[in-house]
């Protein structure tokens, strides 16, 4: 059976009681943790050195402190959203502190932010997290992606647990929406039940991109509904155009979600070349607007973006193989290709994850065109380097690669790629869930007729297994329209 794996998202919520000290009040607040390696508890707010402590008030509802490890507030691009969040908040008695490492607290006061800014002069990595006593605290994933709706809440007096356990769920099923309906989160697997679990989630948390994402990737993996999905994504494209953080997390993952959808991808570059202009530095918005260009095929003007982003990502691991990754979704990659091979050279040198750099490499030389021998060859040194060739390692590699929010949409070729090498090894012997992921692998690669033999062969042979079926049904719908558009 296939594992299904549940990738706890990297912000931390901490519901907690902190006493007054002295120039810094620390009343209940909300502590929530960016990034993975920034542990973070109640015992280390001592050792913050408080830049600008940019005190809203003496005693706020609330206040939130985002904890970043070195280099990560440039990468996760998160200085404008809580500039925008603090501003909006501060007459409700709401206060974000940022807390950075030590030597980046001086170059984030130079852009004058509203909130408070501090640096921890301890790295963080020599800290485990801890789980504090004060009085009834509630720990659950909290993306900031949600902080909005949150902050909302606590301006107006409301009780919050709904929309942290809300935030929890979305969390939840986007990690498993793509294995399927009966893999879907905490719910019962029947299709109504959990289009009502993603619905509810939307209702609560409605200025968060992510729960409008989940809403289109659900009917697209789970209910096997294009139709519907497209429709979902104009609805919440129109929804959040005021709302250029949540439109980015949103755009991401659909972008990555429906490769066919030229028309979403046309009101997405619309919408995010605003969002662009007003965030040159953002990573985040430049990369996801580069993806929306070249998805549509406007290379002139992603073209003209190229070597300012170059230096944008220059220091950043992710941001250098989602750069190199992204350029390759050009119609005609080719001319791309200096600045993806640059761009993964640098994040080699950042000690990049060799799985990932061996699929970006792969799919470089697949979309500019490389001899079949040249990709077979990339292949073979990677299955050599990370140590792996048997069946059940071929076929969990290409499937999470395909269906794990982190990688899904980035690297299908390298996923048939190993599908490939199974099929193989297996011979005439591959089982209905190495089948399934073949055909998944064809599907997402463009060979949809073949994806449809072969999925309705796995129908059959599964007696009709709920999920297999729903992939073939979304099979057929692309192929449907597909020739509708002809």
């Amino acid at each position: 059976m296939r594992r299904v794996f549940c990738f706890f998202c990297s912000f931390w919520c901490l519901l907690l009681s902190l006493h007054a000290q002295h120039e810094w009040p620390k009343p209940e607040g909300i502590l929530i943790s960016p990034t993975e390696q920034a542990d973070f508890s109640r015992d280390l707010l001592p050792k913050v050195v408080w830049q600008m402590p940019r005190i809203v008030t003496a005693a706020p509802k609330a206040t939130l402190f985002a904890v970043y490890g070195k280099g990560d507030l440039r990468w996760h691009d998160h200085v404008a959203l809580l500039a925008t969040l603090q501003e909006r908040f501060a007459a409700q008695e709401l206060r974000i502190a940022v807390v950075v490492a030590k030597g980046e607290a001086k170059l984030l006061c130079e852009s004058k932010p509203p909130f408070a800014v501090g640096e921890l002069a301890v790295p963080l990595a020599d800290y485990e997290p801890m789980w504090l006593d004060c009085g009834e605290p509630l720990l659950i994933p909290l993306p900031l992606d949600v902080a909005a709706d949150v902050f909302a809440a606590v301006a107006a007096g409301q009780p919050v647990g709904e929309l942290l356990t809300a935030s929890e769920d979305l969390e939840d099923m986007l990690s498993n929406v793509g294995d399927g309906i009966s893999a879907f989160g905490l719910f019962d697997t029947s299709d109504a039940a959990s289009l009502a679990a993603v619905l509810s989630c939307l209702e609560k948390l409605p200025h968060s991109g992510r729960a409008h994402a989940l809403r289109v990737l659900m009917s697209y993996w789970c209910r096997a509904d294009l139709p519907a999905a497209r429709q979902y994504a104009m609805d919440s494209v129109r929804d959040l155009a005021e709302q250029p953080w949540a439109l980015i997390e949103f755009s991401d993952l659909v972008l990555r979600c429906d490769k066919d959808n030229v028309e979403i991808g046309k009101q997405l570059a619309f919408h995010l070349a605003h969002i662009a202009a007003a965030a040159p530095d953002s990573i985040a918005a430049q990369l996801v607007y580069l993806r929306a260009l070249l998805r549509t095929g406007q290379d002139q003007i992603a073209g003209r973006m190229l070597l300012r982003l170059a230096k944008l990502v220059a220091n950043s691991t992710e941001a250098n193989l989602w750069f190199a990754e992204t350029l390759m979704e050009a119609a005609e990659a080719t001319p791309y290709r200096e600045f993806a091979e640059q761009a993964l050279a640098a994040a080699a040198k950042l000690s990049a994850d060799p799985r990932l750099l061996f699929a970006a490499r792969h799919k470089v030389l697949v979309q500019c065109g490389a001899e079949p021998a040249e990709s077979a060859a990339l292949m073979a040194a990677a299955r050599k380097a990370l140590g792996e060739g048997s069946a059940m390692w071929l076929n969990d590699d290409a499937w999470y690669l395909m269906t794990s929010i982190a990688t899904m949409g980035r690297f299908d070729s390298y996923a048939l790629a190993q599908c490939e090498e199974l099929a193989r090894l297996a011979g005439d012997h591959l089982n209905n869930e190495q089948s399934d992921t073949l055909a998944l692998a064809m599907f997402l690669n463009r060979r949809v007729q073949a994806a449809i033999d072969l999925q309705t062969e796995v129908v059959a042979a599964s007696q009709q297994d709920p999920d297999y079926v729903l992939r073939l049904r979304r099979y057929q719908q692309t192929l449907s329209l597909r020739a509708k558009k002809k």
